[in-house]
């Protein structure tokens, strides 16, 4: 059976994610983590469920209180060859929490505003699940909206609760 969604249920819920994310309360993130299926970070629109990072709620907790300094690869940057070796606090303030998405002008449910270079399978990869998107159409008025940012929150119910 397909899972139903309340859209104004899932942008309340998207909301309190954010707040979360935005306060760096990362335990309290942590227990919003499937179960089974963990959370995965796709720096970039095209998600590659078997390269980018997924973390459990215990390997996620451990991540973000890694003090080391030591970098994880996240794969390769859009358009490069080049490594991203990047720690937490690195790929999340460039890939994650890189504008006040809680805050953000546009917010959807199960609506992309706006596309980079990369093709966004999002709709694919996560079919019949509820997602939200954060939205900034741009910040300096030079760039044209070159500058946008999103960020996508994918809800998938566990035992009808998201």
């Amino acid at each position: 059976m397909a899972p139903v969604y309340d859209d104004s249920a899932s942008m309340a819920f998207a909301k309190s994610i954010l707040a979360l994310m935005k306060a760096k309360d990362y335990k309290a993130l942590a227990e919003h983590i499937h179960p089974d299926e963990g959370i995965l970070f796709a720096p970039y629109g095209f998600i590659d469920t078997a390269g980018n990072r997924r973390f459990s709620r215990a390997s996620f907790l451990a991540l973000v209180s890694d003090s080391s300094g030591k970098p994880l690869n996240w794969g390769r940057y859009d358009g490069s060859v080049s490594p991203m070796d990047l720690t937490w606090t690195e790929y999340a303030s460039k890939f994650v929490y890189n504008a006040d998405f809680l805050n953000a002008p546009d917010f959807s449910v199960n609506s992309l505003k706006s596309r980079g270079n990369s093709v966004n399978n999002i709709d694919q990869v996560f079919s019949g699940h509820q997602y939200t998107v954060s939205y900034f159409p741009g910040f300096d008025e030079k760039y044209a909206g070159l500058d946008w940012a999103s960020l996508g929150l994918v809800f998938k119910q566990k035992e009808g609760r998201l």
